[in-house]
């Protein structure tokens, strides 16, 4: 009978890890137990993006996996009573704020870029993470099973220390990172370099290893004075600034927002990309698309991307013969850690002007929504989609790139970004001066609009 007894046991033990161990899986998400949900008696939630039907609408007859995704969006419906429009919004700020003004609220949420949520938040038109009323409707920032949290992308949507923009993690809505480097495996062991990612995992993948490595991709094969394989197509646009740690664009110093181009590290930043954007001669002249376009066609041996490059068939990544992979941008020399730079990521935020009640709904709503799309999923989807099995590409991703994630505060307003970029950044990369000459030139200018922007 003992012996009887010590084996029920044993099988009870036996069971109850099962259980535990399949409540972990995939180490993101934890399991939950069962809730009662609350209902909203016909309620219309409304979603406002200018990427509507890029990011958030579901055309069922398309596929599989869009069929999933509608018949995510239809239990919700029929859990919470509640309908679901999507909207067509504004891009950035600029198209909201006078709608906003006059007390017209377009949407219950909306899906902005940095440009579109910061210039809200200081002027009070959206709400942080944890205003009391989205709080006491449900709404936990920090919750796994809602929000993308295994690395800093929701604590980065931040401004004076709160988060005005958050997302979920799925394969329905897979987590943006932000720029990196594809690189085309055969060209780049043609070159001498047969395991770029042992390069990164070894800490020599820096500013010096990218210009050499650019140089040796960059061929004229037929040898008629006319090059036939870059090394490197385009650049970072700014981003490559923030290699340097510490360096950045726009700082937050004590809650003032300050201009700091004239930084040694910014400055040698970009004196890399002038160097080689310029003064090596080894960048395809086409510009952003057209160029990653070259890329998969095997006319460039790297090119400076984004996550969603990668994505449908615009860049041809999901049917060229190019065997790519996928690398941080190169840090800068002596530097221990890579990094991954938001500029042009999407995140909800909440408007201010609903009611009380109302935000409750919104943010239980919300909230719920983010439980039903956020899972363990999407980094087979990605793996399987956009990095066409390439494991080594995805711990790229996972260990290399979004550990340490920083926000590019250029991105704070649409003006802000382009005087940046048409006077200052590309100007360089086009040869028309010196990175000290345009920041000399031009940087006080930057710094009123910033002034004028955060009303400082």
């Amino acid at each position: 009978m003992k012996k009887s007894w010590r084996t029920l046991a044993l099988l009870l033990v036996a069971c109850m890890c099962v259980a535990l161990l399949a409540g972990c899986k995939g180490g993101d998400k934890p399991a939950e137990t069962t809730r009662e949900l609350k209902t909203f008696g016909g309620r219309t939630f409304t979603i406002a993006s200018s990427w509507a039907s890029g990011i958030w609408r579901a055309f069922p007859e398309e596929s599989a996996q869009m069929e999933e995704k509608q018949a995510i969006y239809d239990q919700l419906e029929k859990d919470l009573d509640i309908k679901i429009e999507i909207l067509d919004g504004a891009h950035d700020a600029q198209g909201v704020i006078p709608s906003l003004m006059a007390g017209d609220i377009p949407s219950d949420v909306v899906d902005f870029k940095i440009h579109g949520w910061m210039p809200l938040a200081v002027q009070g038109l959206i709400l942080p993470y944890d205003d009391p009323r989205l709080v006491e409707g449900g709404l936990n920032v920090n919750d796994p099973n809602v929000f993308f949290q295994p690395f800093p992308f929701t604590q980065a949507q931040n401004w004076n220390g709160k988060i005005y923009g958050a997302m979920w993690g799925g394969k329905h809505f897979v987590p943006e990172f932000g720029w990196c480097i594809y690189f085309n495996k055969q060209l780049v062991a043609d070159a001498g370099v047969t395991d770029l990612y042992q390069v990164v995992r070894d800490g020599k993948w820096d500013w010096n290893f990218f210009r050499e490595l650019a140089l040796k991709c960059t061929k004229d094969y037929d040898a008629d004075g006319k090059i036939d394989v870059y090394g490197v197509g385009t650049f970072g646009y700014g981003s490559e600034i923030f290699t340097n740690p510490g360096s950045a664009i726009i700082r937050n110093e004590d809650g003032k927002m300050k201009v700091v181009l004239s930084e040694p590290g910014a400055l040698d930043a970009l004196e890399f990309t002038r160097q080689f954007a310029v003064l090596d001669k080894v960048r395809h002249p086409d510009g952003y698309g057209d160029v990653h376009r070259q890329f998969t066609d095997g006319k460039v041996a790297m090119v400076w991307g984004e996550q969603w490059n990668t994505h449908g068939d615009g860049m041809q990544f999901r049917t060229t013969e190019v065997d790519y992979g996928l690398v941080p941008m190169p840090k800068a020399p002596g530097e221990d850690h890579y990094v991954n730079v938001l500029g042009g990521v999407h995140s909800v935020s909440i408007y201010a002007g609903h009611s009380d009640e109302d935000l409750k709904a919104i943010a239980y709503i919300f909230s719920e929504m983010g439980r039903r799309f956020t899972d363990n999923e999407w980094q087979e989807y990605y793996l399987e989609n956009d990095l066409r099995g390439d494991r080594e590409a995805l711990e790229m991703v996972m260990d290399y790139i979004w550990p340490h994630t920083v926000t590019d505060y250029v991105w704070c307003s649409v003006p802000i970004l382009e005087f940046f970029r048409n006077n200052i950044y590309l100007p360089m990369t086009e040869g028309q001066g010196t990175a000290v000459q345009l920041v000399d030139k031009y940087q006080a200018e930057l710094q009123v609009m910033v002034d004028e922007l955060f009303r400082q």
